[in-house]
């Protein structure tokens, strides 16, 4: 009889243990996958690689494996990535096709059954390169021009950030002074505007003093001397403007009198305030450069001479900015 009563003990023993593993795998949860970039191989100026690793895989399998990049924190898969297969071993990605001297933001990402999970954020900055593209903060890309020893932009800043990420403005409220033809909607203050955005932003002065930049790293607000400098490299106050100024009636009121633009420089009559003069006037604020308490020096340009003025305007005034490179 003993053994009848002991091989059923045993079988019952075993399916009980069986049970209790079964139960203990199925328990295991998914959850998402960590991941991390371990280590940085090499940045140009125009490209950056780098390899990543799976810490944890959520107990399940990565379907999509990559890093994610922007020109703002906390970069996510929608904005860039690149596709660098699957499973859990170690990866190495390359982004290509980078401005440079750009500001960068990149950090790994892992995609299970769960859902993408994402490493730490890491900062990094191409290389110098030619220089002849830039970009800010915000992710806006200008380019470049070289006239005489100077490096300019050739737009106007376009930055609703600081180079720390702050914001410019909370709520934008340049002074909006009357203008003579303000109520007379058929005068040419109010030629063809099509976008002032195409201008590019618009500053009161002490915006354009602020120690954080508005200007792409490595860049600053063109002062009083760089203005002159730039001046007298075109051939001075009477004929500089020409020089300057972007070619044709587009943007320029007609006759738009001596354009030639053959500095490069590409000046765009964007008025002030974003509203007032826009098709007839150029203007620009030096940076840093008081007139009095009230008001600032400035720089500024016409739709039918060929000069450049210098001339001085309340702080409050909203007024483009153009980026000039800091020298050695």
């Amino acid at each position: 009889m003993k053994p009848v009563i002991i091989i059923p003990s045993i079988l019952f023993t075993l399916l009980i243990f069986f049970n209790l593993t079964s139960c203990k795998k199925e328990s295991l949860p998914i959850e998402l996958a960590v991941v991390e970039i371990s280590d940085i191989i090499v940045i140009t100026d125009t490209s950056f690689v780098c390899t990543s690793k799976i810490l944890n895989d959520g107990n399940d399998e990565i379907i999509e494996k990559g890093v994610c990049w922007s020109t703002l924190n906390r970069p996510v898969i929608a904005n860039n990535r690149t596709v660098d297969g699957k499973g859990s071993d170690d990866y190495q990605s390359t982004i290509n096709g980078l401005i440079q001297t750009g500001v960068y933001y990149v950090r790994s990402y892992a995609t299970n059954s769960v859902g993408t999970s994402y490493g730490e954020v890491m900062k990094f900055q191409t290389m110098e390169g030619d220089g002849k593209q830039v970009i800010d903060y915000d992710g806006n890309i200008y380019n470049t021009v070289q006239i005489g020893d100077q490096t300019w932009l050739r737009e106007n800043c376009y930055a609703v950030h600081y180079q720390n990420g702050d914001n410019v403005y909370q709520t934008k409220k340049n002074t909006l002074f009357e203008d003579l033809y303000m109520n007379d909607t058929t005068s040419p203050v109010y030629y063809n505007i099509k976008s002032t955005s195409y201008y590019g932003e618009t500053f009161t002065w002490h915006k354009l003093i602020d120690s954080r930049n508005i200007c792409p790293t490595g860049w600053h607000p063109a002062d009083n001397s760089d203005w002159l400098k730039l001046i007298n490299t075109l051939g001075g106050y009477d004929i500089a403007g020409a020089k300057m100024k972007e070619v044709g009636e587009e943007h320029w009121h007609k006759p738009n009198v001596g354009a030639t633009n053959e500095s490069g420089f590409t000046a765009l009559p964007g008025g002030y305030n974003n509203s007032i003069r826009v098709g007839l006037y150029a203007f620009w604020w030096s940076g840093g450069e008081e007139y009095d308490s009230t008001n600032a020096l400035g720089w500024f340009l016409k739709y039918d001479e060929t000069a450049a003025y210098n001339f001085y305007a309340d702080k409050n005034v909203g007024m483009t900015v153009r980026c000039i490179k800091n020298q050695d």
